[in-house]
Formats: C-alpha cells, structure tokens, sequence
C-alpha cells in the first residue's frame, strides 16, 4: 500500500467522524412505504419514538407490523445520516454498504496525503531505529506488525453483531437494538397485533423504548 492508498483509508475515516459527529437537528422523521407507522431517531441516531396511526389494519396486514416499524426506523435513520431512503417495502438495510457507499467518492485533500506521508515516516524511523538491535527474523515481525497498525482504519460497522439488546416479550412485541443503539429486528405477535388500535401499538412500544433507553443509561 502506497501513499496514495493510505491517504485514501484516512480521507473515509475523516468521513465516518463526519457522519459519526451528531447532528445539528435535535431528531429526524421517516416511514414505512404505507405511511402507516412514523419513526424518530435522536441527533445520534438511537431510536426514540414510533407512532402507529388509528386504524392501521386497513393499510398493514398484521403480519408486516414488524417489518413496518423496522422500514419507518430505517428511513429515519437514512435521513439522519444522508443516506440515500430504503427501498419500499425493506425493513431491513446494510448499513455498512450504504456507509461504503457514501465514501466510496471521497476526495483525497492534501491534508490527507501530508498525513499519510508522516505516518509512513513515523513507521519508517521506528524501524530504523529498532531493526538495529533486532534480528532479521525479529526485524521482519516488527514490521509486519507495525504495517497492520499503519493500515487499520477506526471504522466500526453499523450492524455490529456483539451485544445485541433484547426488550418485550414474544408474546406481544419484541425489539432488539445493537450496542450503538440502532433497531435491528422487530417482532410482533400476528394475534396480539390484530387485537390492538394504533395507539396500543404506539404506547407498548413507548414502554419498550423507554426501557431500552433506561439501560443503555444504566451503562
């Protein structure tokens, strides 16, 4: 990996502090292709709200509640981060492609390619200086080992597997949030649902937010 290269890996990392920075609005709207559920995320992008208009039976079968929740989730957290909205109808998005996306037209700035120089510079120095008192075999692992510190880019994934939050019951509606507080899965019992107005629906999970947020403050 050359210079150039380098500048490359820290001009997206330079776009993932900006897209990482909260935003100047205080929340962000988006919903499902029906228009029947209304999700907020907060400037960090942690969802805060989801409404569920009266009367939703006629425009979501029971079935596709969760998925409607997840949809509307998901387009406002597009709108918080200026991804380009999910498609109609998907509840479920790669974050970290639509991330890939976004930098994959990042220009380099000369700031970048400065940067990129000294790091390579830095490294270049720190090998000098110790390979002088090492042996060839020690040399090489030094260097090895100095190169992926040089390459990796601080770039965490949006859907990280680890430490997936769970809250509700099967029985009714369950949600579950990654570590950095985004919703990635949503589900909802067929016959609770049916039985429930827009506004059950609303406050249940009002309930489940405000328990999920109440941990993640506990933390």
């Amino acid at each position: 990996m050359d210079v150039r290269e380098i500048a490359e890996v820290l001009a997206q990392a330079r776009q993932w502090q900006a897209v990482a920075t909260p935003a100047a609005q205080v929340s962000y709207e988006g919903k499902d292709h029906t228009e029947t559920v209304t999700a907020q995320v907060d400037a960090s992008g942690v969802l805060t709200s989801v409404t569920v208009r009266d009367r939703w039976s006629g425009r979501v079968e029971p079935g596709a509640v969760g998925d409607a929740i997840r949809e509307a989730a998901a387009t406002a957290l597009a709108a918080r981060y200026g991804f380009p909205p999910p498609a109609a109808g998907a509840a479920a998005v790669d974050w970290s492609a639509a991330f890939a996306a976004s930098t994959a037209t990042v220009p380099v700035t000369d700031d970048d390619v400065d940067q990129a120089r000294t790091q390579v510079a830095d490294v270049a120095a720190r090998l000098e200086r110790d390979s002088a008192r090492l042996s060839v075999d020690d040399a090489r692992d030094l260097y090895l080992s100095q190169l992926d510190t040089l390459l990796s880019t601080p770039i965490p994934s949006f859907d990280e597997a680890t430490r997936h939050v769970l809250v509700g019951s099967p029985m009714q509606i369950e949600l579950v949030f990654a570590r950095s507080g985004l919703l990635v899965g949503c589900t909802v019992n067929v016959h609770w649902a049916a039985s429930q107005s827009g506004n059950a629906l609303t406050m249940r999970i009002g309930d489940l937010l405000t328990e999920h947020r109440d941990g993640r403050q506990a933390f």
